[in-house]
């Protein structure tokens, strides 16, 4: 049966199509084509592209070549390669590296942005620049920690007793879940396990 696909697969003729339809093979042969289509689906889902024109936008009549690496290479198919690496540890990756090398300007700014949309939370961002500072030093540290408060700043605003205790949970609560809410006593919430981010 796999040989047989195989072949179909490989050689495109369709003279082996109705053999297999005819056989008892008929629904194997659809839940086969249903998981490579799945399969195929998730791995076209994965290699979305990373839109980023900010070479372009300031840089586009100046340095048009730099412009093009930064849109086309770095993020169109490097932050691209989301089966490889997902996006919130590249942004980790990233500002580790920028905060590493004393960089401090608004492309820090912009990735520790990006990192927040990407996962990174406020207790999370804290701890990486505090894990940083004993690598790459205390004054890059603090300099890290001034823009990272302003970026994680709203974080601090209004927030309840729900959202003070789920920034400290290893899984977080998540939203009330009332599909199920006649199976159980109490509260019941849902929350994905996974960085869906990059997904």
């Amino acid at each position: 049966m796999v040989i047989t696909l195989f072949l179909i697969l490989k050689t495109g003729t369709q003279n082996w199509t109705p053999y297999l339809l005819t056989m008892h093979y008929q629904n194997t042969f659809k839940y086969l084509l249903t998981i490579i289509t799945t399969a195929l689906t998730l791995n076209i889902m994965a290699q979305e592209k990373i839109v980023q024109t900010a070479g372009r936008d300031q840089l586009g009549t100046f340095a048009p070549k730099f412009a093009e690496l930064n849109e086309d290479v770095l993020f169109g198919e490097v932050w691209s390669r989301n089966d490889l690496l997902c996006l919130r540890d590249r942004s980790l990756v990233t500002i580790t590296s920028l905060i590493s090398q004393g960089i401090t300007d608004n492309s820090l700014t912009y990735h520790l942005q990006t990192a927040r949309k990407n996962g990174i939370t406020r207790n999370e961002i804290a701890e990486i620049i505090t894990h940083i500072a004993f690598y790459a030093g205390w004054p890059k540290a603090w300099a890290a920690f001034s823009l990272a408060k302003s970026v994680w700043a709203e974080d601090e605003k209004g927030e309840d007793a729900k959202a003070v205790f789920q920034r400290e949970m290893i899984f977080p609560i998540g939203e009330p879940n009332t599909a199920y809410a006649q199976y159980f006593v109490g509260n019941s919430y849902l929350a994905s396990s996974l960085h869906t981010k990059g997904i």
